[in-house]
């Protein structure tokens, strides 16, 4: 029998002829409570929404299974940017018309292969946990054969992010990199609790999703518990079996509990330890990519999706930096790490001069050596005529480093300095030169007939520089008033 239209290979306005496979069948009402059927269309290709009106109140078929092979007539169109097929006719087809259809043409399709996914993990997971109570438990739950053959086949989801058979190996795969590679960057972190965490933080996907060829539908349980508390209940027996402590299964278990981050994300819990808050985004993140790449898969480098209603928002794929078939050469440290063998052939870098002893004597003389530095650069340069100096000062350049650290290069101390900060000789008479250069410039001259005007202008300069760098200045001596004659023997 033939298979007909596929769904690849459907467009807006198309026609429909042909042979699929129903899943995700719902009766509903319209808003006019009018009944109509929404489902989808599935071969192998991929899987497109259909919907089936009805006529003068009437919905026919009165009853249509899920998982069942339907011939279909009808047309696409679309409806908020999604394709549809508005379904004229649908005939379900019998037994012995089914024997005569290739099922390989109806098989859908999966982008993950579980098994791989599967065996990675666990090479992984055996690895991070030997010699661990965590060995015990991995080797204790997949004792059961069927909950290996599950696990391989499992979806992670009905329709986001790794759905399809094999969906939940990768997933789990892909979290368990994630987290191992954060505890790459947090060595503090427990590897094997994080990688144990990992492979189980979705085992109770097994029991609330049934998964067959054509359909992942949500079980009772979990409709009612869901697949966080079904894990639980799941791991308990097997914890007692594999005789895990009571502290390291309580911290275990909260990692589970709290691996959708947040309770209004149907966390029970919220993260409390660094391996919880390492898992739940590792899960976050690992999701909201895939969900991403699939939307983004379907648009061109520099378009916009439609609407995604997973993040409420369009999304964009944006121009690779470099074409993709462009042969990049490698590093030397990227080809040292892709062959280690060629590691002893790359270029290194040269060996640093190695410090000198840090002995006592040293640090007076990288203190002392920076001690002149500074002065050098705070003392500006005297003009050569009548020491003032014109113009702003230069702004000090970069000191360099003198193995002086912190506050001892801005306040010199100890041993070596035992009354507090030392200027070097000659410092402050240049900044009393500086100071009555000022005054010249600025056109103050002596008064008349008071010769001692610039010592004491050289005085006040230098009680000024001294109280600048901290120092007590010294009391002037007041000057001698000049005696005057008194009025009477004036009038004689």
């Amino acid at each position: 029998m033939e298979k007909g239209t596929f769904v690849a290979a459907l467009t807006d306005n198309a026609m429909v002829d042909g042979i699929f496979v129903t899943s995700d069948v719902v009766r509903l009402s319209d808003k006019n409570g009018r009944p109509y059927w929404a489902f989808n269309l599935c071969d192998t290709t991929g899987s497109i929404q259909a919907k089936i009106w009805s006529q003068r109140g009437t919905l026919t078929p009165q009853e249509l299974p899920a998982r069942a092979f339907v011939r279909v007539h009808g047309q696409v169109s679309t409806f908020r940017e999604v394709m549809q097929v508005r379904v004229d006719t649908i005939t379900v087809l019998s037994q012995q018309e089914c024997a005569q259809l290739d099922m390989a043409e109806f098989a859908p399709p999966s982008p993950y292969d579980g098994a791989a996914c599967m065996d990675e993990l666990m090479e992984l997971v055996r690895r991070e946990t030997a010699g661990t109570c965590w060995e015990r438990l991995v080797t204790t739950f997949f004792a059961d054969e069927k909950m290996r053959t599950d696990f391989i086949n499992a979806s992670a989801a009905r329709s986001m992010h790794h759905a399809g058979r094999g969906g939940l190996a990768a997933h789990s795969l892909e979290v368990c990199k994630i987290c191992l590679a954060m505890a790459d960057l947090f060595p503090v972190l427990d590897r094997a609790i994080l990688a144990t965490s990992a492979l189980f933080h979705d085992i109770g996907k097994l029991e609330e999703m049934h998964t067959d060829p054509f359909e992942v539908n949500y079980t009772v349980p979990g409709s009612l518990i869901g697949h966080i508390v079904l894990g639980i209940s799941m791991l308990h027996k097997a914890c007692e079996q594999a005789a895990i402590p009571a502290a390291q299964r309580d911290h275990f278990f909260h990692l589970l509990l709290s691996h959708h981050g947040r309770t209004e994300y149907g966390a029970v819990k919220e993260p409390s330890t660094m391996e919880a808050m390492v898992l739940s985004t590792a899960d976050f993140l690992d999701a909201k990519l895939n969900t991403m790449q699939g939307l983004l898969d379907k648009v061109a480098p520099g378009e916009l999706t439609a609407l995604a209603r997973e993040f409420g928002r369009s999304l964009y794929k944006p121009e690779p930096s470099r074409p993709v078939s462009s042969e990049i050469p490698a590093s030397p440290a990227q080809a040292a790490a892709q062959s280690p063998a060629r590691a002893s052939q790359a270029p290194q870098p040269a060996a640093a001069p190695q410090a000198p002893a840090d002995t006592e004597s040293a640090r007076e003389s990288r203190a002392s050596s920076a001690q002149r530095t500074r002065t050098a650069a705070r003392r500006p340069a005297p003009d050569s005529a009548h020491g003032s100096v014109h113009g702003p000062a230069p702004e000090p350049g970069p000191l360099p480093d003198t193995g002086i650290r912190g506050s001892e290069m801005d306040m010199p101390s100890g041993p070596s300095w035992p009354s507090g900060p030392v200027w070097e000789d000659g410092y402050l008479d240049s900044l009393t030169s500086i100071h009555a250069g000022f005054g010249a410039d600025a056109g103050l001259t002596p008064r008349d007939g008071f010769d001692s005007a610039a010592p004491a202008a050289s005085t006040a300069s230098a009680s000024a520089a001294r109280e600048a760098v901290g120092e007590k200045p010294e009391k002037a001596e007041k000057p001698e008033k000049p005696k005057t004659t008194p009025l009477l023997d004036l009038l004689k």
